[in-house]
């Protein structure tokens, strides 16, 4: 809804009161924007349809807020503390609205809304008011900020003529900033929305299926809520809360709980089709739900390596298309070291690197878009929710037998890379410092200490590991699609180019491969792992 009015050289007098029933409905469509030239030629097809007249811009800056467990958004609700100003006017108000995620074009969301007196943090909020007593009736009495969204909105008026009488709507474009709270970069995208303001229901959908016709769209499966969330993850002092000499239940169903919502966020994203991290988180996310359910084995026992290979199941399926995409950013990146390739021939590795990875994709989001995930999220959520804390160890008792574990792990994977040398020895190895990473991040807010500083150790000896795997993947990657390009005159510049990529993918693993399988180098990185082991 929009409060923002336009001419007052001040912001009007502000009570701390209702001001929209209780609830109302949003009814909206949200499509995402590739860029400014989509956006214009949405409008432009807008204005064709409908009479279209621009509004005062604004911007919003919202902070979500909720508890350190998220109870409020695990009830399915936000709530945010807005600002909307104009170069004219300015409103502060708090907001709570029900959550509306899928593939539904059309999203009916309830949503209250409270004027406040000015600007507002979570501390100093009304004692009283519609979003407040909705807050307090879910037992949301700890509010900390969660995130901060910025954006920049252009707005219109659209007004559809039809014989069954005219219907309005508010069109938006809005460039969104997400503040990423976890030190990775902000995230930036565009978003157009189309909200009813009155006339009948079945108007939005008439004026959607009117724009799907004439050009494609993206539909945005997530709110920026969710989006933010699937960025920044959970509240960075969430699990300090759950002290050491407790039962692990809490802390491990709360990290179980928080990594099911981030696959299914990233599930969201995948199937959206326009950012590949929707399949890289997923895959990660999966990955960390199995390392915990390693520690969760006593207590659920068959369920726990049910349920972990199932999900391996999950991220096998998304494996083909995340290393097509490894491959891809890798090509393009050294493309561009190529200054005398010509742009014909860039266009048709681009246009092969495409082809593929609309195969991969098909076969991947076929899976995802599945019943059954759907029914394993469901049923997952269910054990979660069930497990009990009688006779279960404590957090400390846990987190230093999975710390024995792993380090027991690490340096049996150490041992066996300098028995071998080989590439499977150095993949392995980076396998079993990423599940030693995953237990000390689930433990460092509990046990404290110096665990982190030693996680951003192992991160960068993964990473640089990492470096080596994604090499060794493009060249069987790239083995892979040269295959099958068809010998052809016109490929012959292509295939050409593939093998120059052949090359510099194999310069980078040997290299990598040399820094670590050496002598010299295994001793470093033996001396570096028993450093980070003997920390914990």
């Amino acid at each position: 809804m929009d409060n923002v009015t336009q001419g007052p050289t001040e912001s009007p007098p502000i009570q701390s009161q209702q001001i929209s029933a209780y609830p109302t409905q949003e009814i909206e469509a949200k499509f995402l924007l590739a860029d400014d030239e989509e956006a214009a030629s949405i409008l432009k097809v807008l204005g064709e349809l409908t009479r279209l007249s621009p509004k005062q811009p604004v911007d919003v800056v919202d902070t979500y807020l909720d508890s350190p467990d998220l109870d409020f958004w695990r009830v399915g609700y936000g709530c945010r503390i807005r600002h909307k100003s104009t170069d004219s006017a300015s409103v502060w108000s708090l907001e709570c609205k029900s959550i509306g995620s899928g593939a539904d074009l059309v999203k009916t969301r309830e949503e209250v809304e409270q004027r406040l007196p000015g600007p507002a943090t979570a501390q100093d909020l009304p004692e009283a008011g519609v979003a407040i007593d909705l807050l307090q009736a879910h037992g949301i009495t700890t509010r900390v900020p969660i995130v901060s969204i910025e954006s920049r909105r252009r707005r219109f008026v659209a007004i559809l003529v039809s014989p069954a009488g005219d219907a309005s709507f508010e069109v938006s474009v809005d460039e969104v900033v997400i503040r990423s709270s976890r030190g990775e970069p902000d995230l930036r995208f565009r978003e157009l929305e189309i909200e009813r303001i009155d006339g009948a229901v079945e108007s939005l959908h008439t004026l959607v299926g009117m724009l799907q016709t004439r050009l494609p769209l993206c539909v945005s499966r997530l709110g920026k809520m969710e989006r933010a969330f699937w960025l920044n993850g959970r509240h960075p002092d969430s699990n300090r809360r759950f002290p050491a000499a407790e039962p692990a239940t809490g802390l491990l169903r709360f990290q179980l709980w928080h990594d099911l919502r981030i696959i299914r966020l990233s599930r969201e994203v995948a199937l959206e089709g326009r950012d590949p991290e929707g399949i890289h988180r997923l895959r990660t996310h999966v990955r960390r739900v199995r390392a915990t359910l390693v520690a969760c084995k006593p207590w659920l026992g068959s369920d726990a390596a049910a349920f972990s290979r199932q999900f391996k199941t999950l991220a096998d399926a998304a494996g083909e298309l995340r290393d097509h995409d490894v491959y891809t950013a890798a090509t393009l990146k050294m493309l561009d070291g190529f200054t005398q390739l010509e742009a014909k021939t860039r266009d048709r590795l681009a246009q092969v690197l495409e082809s593929e990875r609309s195969e991969f994709a098909g076969r991947t989001l076929e899976v995802l878009a599945g019943t059954g995930v759907e029914q394993l999220f469901g049923a997952f959520q269910t054990v979660i929710d069930q497990t009990g804390a009688s006779g279960v160890p404590t957090v400390a008792e846990v987190a230093s037998r999975e710390l024995a574990r792993r380090t027991r792990s690490v340096r049996k994977g150490m041992a066996q890379l300098i028995k071998t040398g080989r590439d499977e020895s150095l993949h392995e190895l980076r396998i079993r410092i990423k599940k030693l990473r995953y237990v000390l991040n689930l433990f460092e807010p509990v046990l404290g200490g110096g665990l982190l500083p030693l996680s951003l150790v192992l991160r960068d000896l993964q990473d640089v590991l990492g470096e080596h795997q994604d090499a060794c993947v493009a060249i069987a990657r790239g083995k892979q699609i040269a295959r099958r390009v068809p010998l052809l005159p016109k490929n012959r510049d292509v295939l050409i180019t593939f093998g120059r990529l052949q090359q510099e993918q194999e310069r980078t693993a040997a290299a990598i491969r040399e820094r670590f399988v050496a002598r010299k180098g295994r001793k470093a990185l033996a001396r570096e792992l028993e450093r980070v082991i003997r920390g914990l």
